[in-house]
Protein backbone atom coordinates (compact mmCIF):
# COMPACT_ATOMS: atom_id res chain seq x y z
CA UNK A 1 0.00 0.00 0.00
CA UNK A 2 1.36 3.08 -0.76
CA UNK A 3 1.41 6.12 1.77
CA UNK A 4 2.81 9.63 2.01
CA UNK A 5 4.31 10.44 5.39
CA UNK A 6 3.67 14.69 4.97
CA UNK A 7 -0.49 14.37 5.28
CA UNK A 8 -2.06 17.13 8.41
CA UNK A 9 -3.57 14.93 10.98
CA UNK A 10 -7.69 15.07 11.12
CA UNK A 11 -9.12 15.39 14.41
CA UNK A 12 -11.76 12.33 13.82
CA UNK A 13 -14.32 12.77 16.41
CA UNK A 14 -16.20 9.36 15.16
CA UNK A 15 -13.24 6.70 15.77
CA UNK A 16 -14.76 2.71 17.11
CA UNK A 17 -14.37 2.47 20.38
CA UNK A 18 -13.93 -0.84 20.33
CA UNK A 19 -10.97 -0.99 17.84
CA UNK A 20 -9.14 1.66 19.76
CA UNK A 21 -9.25 -0.30 23.20
CA UNK A 22 -8.49 -3.21 20.97
CA UNK A 23 -5.55 -1.77 19.51
CA UNK A 24 -4.44 -0.48 23.05
CA UNK A 25 -4.35 -4.10 24.31
CA UNK A 26 -2.14 -5.52 20.71
CA UNK A 27 0.32 -2.49 21.08
CA UNK A 28 1.13 -3.91 24.40
CA UNK A 29 1.59 -6.88 23.11
CA UNK A 30 3.91 -5.72 20.15
CA UNK A 31 6.05 -3.24 22.04
CA UNK A 32 9.09 -1.35 19.85
CA UNK A 33 6.81 -2.06 16.79
CA UNK A 34 5.58 1.13 14.69
CA UNK A 35 1.79 -0.57 14.69
CA UNK A 36 -0.79 1.06 12.51
CA UNK A 37 -4.09 2.04 13.71
CA UNK A 38 -6.58 1.12 11.23
CA UNK A 39 -10.05 0.34 10.69
CA UNK A 40 -13.40 2.63 10.84
CA UNK A 41 -12.75 5.90 9.69
CA UNK A 42 -16.39 7.35 10.82
CA UNK A 43 -18.43 5.14 12.74
CA UNK A 44 -21.44 6.97 11.47
CA UNK A 45 -20.70 6.92 8.16
CA UNK A 46 -19.34 3.51 7.74
CA UNK A 47 -23.07 2.46 9.71
CA UNK A 48 -24.75 4.45 7.26
CA UNK A 49 -24.73 2.00 4.22
CA UNK A 50 -25.71 -1.70 4.06
CA UNK A 51 -23.91 -3.34 3.45
CA UNK A 52 -20.69 -1.93 4.76
CA UNK A 53 -17.71 -2.61 2.91
CA UNK A 54 -14.18 -3.04 4.31
CA UNK A 55 -11.12 -3.28 2.52
CA UNK A 56 -8.73 -5.93 3.81
CA UNK A 57 -4.84 -4.82 2.30
CA UNK A 58 -1.37 -6.33 3.57
CA UNK A 59 0.27 -3.38 5.42
CA UNK A 60 1.12 0.25 5.18
CA UNK A 61 4.23 1.96 3.39
CA UNK A 62 5.77 5.36 5.55
CA UNK A 63 5.81 4.99 8.93
CA UNK A 64 4.01 5.29 11.87
CA UNK A 65 0.85 6.79 11.27
CA UNK A 66 -3.14 6.62 12.09
CA UNK A 67 -4.17 5.19 8.89
CA UNK A 68 -7.83 6.13 9.64
CA UNK A 69 -6.86 9.86 9.55
CA UNK A 70 -4.98 9.32 6.27
CA UNK A 71 -8.10 8.03 4.96
CA UNK A 72 -10.43 10.79 6.59
CA UNK A 73 -9.16 13.79 4.80
CA UNK A 74 -9.30 11.71 1.84
CA UNK A 75 -5.30 10.57 1.16
CA UNK A 76 -4.56 14.12 1.32
CA UNK A 77 -0.39 14.22 1.73
CA UNK A 78 -0.34 17.98 2.17
CA UNK A 79 1.76 18.18 -1.12
CA UNK A 80 1.01 16.58 -3.77
CA UNK A 81 -2.75 16.25 -3.42
CA UNK A 82 -5.01 13.50 -3.48
CA UNK A 83 -4.10 10.15 -4.39
CA UNK A 84 -4.23 9.58 -8.13
CA UNK A 85 -5.48 6.79 -9.97
CA UNK A 86 -1.88 5.21 -9.95
CA UNK A 87 -1.40 4.27 -6.06
CA UNK A 88 -3.51 2.41 -3.41
CA UNK A 89 -6.79 5.33 -2.55
CA UNK A 90 -7.29 6.46 -6.04
CA UNK A 91 -8.86 2.94 -7.46
CA UNK A 92 -10.23 2.63 -3.90
CA UNK A 93 -12.31 5.79 -4.66
CA UNK A 94 -12.63 5.30 -8.28
CA UNK A 95 -14.19 1.56 -7.34
CA UNK A 96 -16.74 3.15 -4.86
CA UNK A 97 -18.51 5.21 -6.50
CA UNK A 98 -19.11 2.54 -8.97
CA UNK A 99 -20.79 0.56 -5.95
CA UNK A 100 -22.63 3.87 -5.19
CA UNK A 101 -24.31 4.23 -8.59
CA UNK A 102 -25.16 0.57 -9.00
CA UNK A 103 -26.29 0.14 -5.13
CA UNK A 104 -27.68 3.73 -4.92
CA UNK A 105 -25.83 4.62 -1.99
CA UNK A 106 -25.62 8.21 -1.00
CA UNK A 107 -21.71 8.51 -1.62
CA UNK A 108 -20.99 12.23 -0.88
CA UNK A 109 -19.91 13.76 -4.30
CA UNK A 110 -16.75 15.72 -2.38
CA UNK A 111 -14.28 13.04 -3.27
CA UNK A 112 -11.82 13.68 -0.32
CA UNK A 113 -14.76 12.92 2.06
CA UNK A 114 -15.70 9.05 0.33
CA UNK A 115 -13.47 7.13 1.97
CA UNK A 116 -14.84 8.38 4.97
CA UNK A 117 -17.41 5.68 4.33
CA UNK A 118 -15.47 2.56 4.70
CA UNK A 119 -13.35 0.36 6.72
CA UNK A 120 -9.62 -0.31 5.71
CA UNK A 121 -8.02 -3.39 7.79
CA UNK A 122 -4.18 -4.03 7.62
CA UNK A 123 -3.23 -8.00 8.56
CA UNK A 124 0.40 -7.12 8.81
CA UNK A 125 0.41 -4.05 11.49
CA UNK A 126 3.47 -2.92 11.33
CA UNK A 127 4.27 -0.75 8.19
CA UNK A 128 6.71 -2.24 5.26
CA UNK A 129 8.25 -1.16 2.32
CA UNK A 130 6.73 -0.69 -1.35
CA UNK A 131 5.69 -4.39 -1.91
CA UNK A 132 5.15 -6.91 1.48
CA UNK A 133 6.43 -10.33 0.23
CA UNK A 134 3.84 -13.35 1.05
CA UNK A 135 5.94 -14.74 3.67
CA UNK A 136 6.02 -11.76 5.62
CA UNK A 137 2.19 -11.74 5.35
CA UNK A 138 1.90 -15.13 6.25
CA UNK A 139 4.08 -14.53 9.55
CA UNK A 140 1.80 -11.42 10.59
CA UNK A 141 -1.27 -13.65 10.20
CA UNK A 142 -0.02 -16.12 12.13
CA UNK A 143 1.39 -14.17 14.74
CA UNK A 144 -1.28 -11.85 15.36
CA UNK A 145 -3.57 -14.45 14.20
CA UNK A 146 -5.91 -14.13 17.78
CA UNK A 147 -6.39 -10.03 17.39
CA UNK A 148 -7.10 -10.28 13.40
CA UNK A 149 -9.89 -12.35 14.78
CA UNK A 150 -10.93 -10.26 17.33
CA UNK A 151 -10.83 -7.41 14.95
CA UNK A 152 -12.52 -8.91 12.46
CA UNK A 153 -15.00 -9.96 15.36
CA UNK A 154 -16.09 -6.28 15.64
CA UNK A 155 -17.88 -6.34 12.54
CA UNK A 156 -20.39 -8.77 13.07
CA UNK A 157 -23.05 -7.10 14.28
CA UNK A 158 -24.32 -6.01 10.97
CA UNK A 159 -24.18 -7.14 7.45
CA UNK A 160 -20.59 -6.23 6.33
CA UNK A 161 -18.62 -7.36 3.15
CA UNK A 162 -14.65 -7.92 3.12
CA UNK A 163 -12.77 -7.51 0.01
CA UNK A 164 -9.44 -8.30 -0.20
CA UNK A 165 -6.92 -7.16 -1.91
CA UNK A 166 -4.44 -10.13 -2.46
CA UNK A 167 -4.51 -11.32 1.33
CA UNK A 168 -7.54 -13.68 1.11
CA UNK A 169 -5.97 -17.03 1.91
CA UNK A 170 -4.06 -15.62 5.11
CA UNK A 171 -7.21 -14.06 6.30
CA UNK A 172 -9.49 -17.45 5.51
CA UNK A 173 -6.63 -19.25 7.30
CA UNK A 174 -7.45 -17.36 10.20
CA UNK A 175 -11.00 -17.56 9.94
CA UNK A 176 -10.67 -21.55 9.77
CA UNK A 177 -8.71 -21.69 12.08
CA UNK A 178 -11.09 -20.21 14.96
CA UNK A 179 -14.42 -20.08 13.89
CA UNK A 180 -17.00 -21.61 11.05
CA UNK A 181 -16.33 -21.26 7.52
CA UNK A 182 -19.29 -21.29 4.63
CA UNK A 183 -17.77 -21.61 1.25
CA UNK A 184 -20.42 -20.06 -1.08
CA UNK A 185 -21.28 -19.94 -4.94
CA UNK A 186 -23.84 -17.82 -5.61
CA UNK A 187 -24.43 -16.44 -9.40
CA UNK A 188 -21.27 -17.17 -10.11
CA UNK A 189 -19.33 -15.61 -7.30
CA UNK A 190 -17.52 -17.19 -5.06
CA UNK A 191 -17.02 -15.64 -1.43
CA UNK A 192 -17.08 -16.86 2.00
CA UNK A 193 -19.59 -16.32 4.77
CA UNK A 194 -18.93 -16.60 8.65
CA UNK A 195 -20.22 -14.62 11.59
CA UNK A 196 -23.73 -15.21 10.16
CA UNK A 197 -23.64 -11.47 8.98
CA UNK A 198 -20.10 -11.06 6.93
CA UNK A 199 -18.41 -12.38 3.78
CA UNK A 200 -15.25 -12.23 2.23
CA UNK A 201 -13.90 -12.37 -1.14
CA UNK A 202 -10.85 -11.81 -3.14
CA UNK A 203 -10.86 -8.90 -5.46
CA UNK A 204 -8.21 -10.48 -7.54
CA UNK A 205 -5.53 -7.94 -7.09
CA UNK A 206 -4.20 -4.90 -5.43
CA UNK A 207 -5.59 -1.78 -6.11
CA UNK A 208 -2.20 -0.26 -6.83
CA UNK A 209 -1.53 -3.19 -9.69
CA UNK A 210 -4.72 -3.42 -10.65
CA UNK A 211 -6.48 -3.60 -14.15
CA UNK A 212 -8.32 -0.95 -13.25
CA UNK A 213 -11.64 -2.39 -15.61
CA UNK A 214 -11.15 -6.11 -14.39
CA UNK A 215 -10.48 -4.83 -10.78
CA UNK A 216 -13.57 -2.74 -10.66
CA UNK A 217 -16.24 -5.36 -12.47
CA UNK A 218 -15.08 -7.64 -10.18
CA UNK A 219 -15.51 -6.21 -7.26
CA UNK A 220 -18.95 -4.44 -8.29
CA UNK A 221 -20.39 -8.03 -9.68
CA UNK A 222 -18.97 -9.58 -6.54
CA UNK A 223 -20.66 -7.01 -3.76
CA UNK A 224 -24.27 -7.29 -5.87
CA UNK A 225 -24.17 -10.76 -5.86
CA UNK A 226 -23.25 -10.88 -2.02
CA UNK A 227 -26.21 -8.47 -1.56
CA UNK A 228 -28.62 -10.61 -3.39
CA UNK A 229 -27.43 -13.31 -1.30
CA UNK A 230 -28.12 -11.43 2.09
CA UNK A 231 -31.28 -10.99 1.15
CA UNK A 232 -32.74 -14.45 -0.47
CA UNK A 233 -31.20 -15.79 3.10
CA UNK A 234 -33.03 -13.46 5.24
CA UNK A 235 -36.57 -14.72 3.36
Amino acid sequence: MHIINDFKTADIQHKSSAEECLFDQWMKDRPGVDFIRDGIVDEPEFNSISPRIVFVLKDTDGGRFDLREFLFVGAWNGKSGFGDESHTWGPVRRVLGKLARSAGWAFPPDKHKTLRMISAINVKKESGGVQCPDWKLAEAAEKDGDYIYKQLGLYKDKKTIFISCRTFQHVLKVLQNRTEVQECEYKNRSFVSFFGNCTLFESGHHPQGANSAVWDENIVKTVEAIKDWFRENES
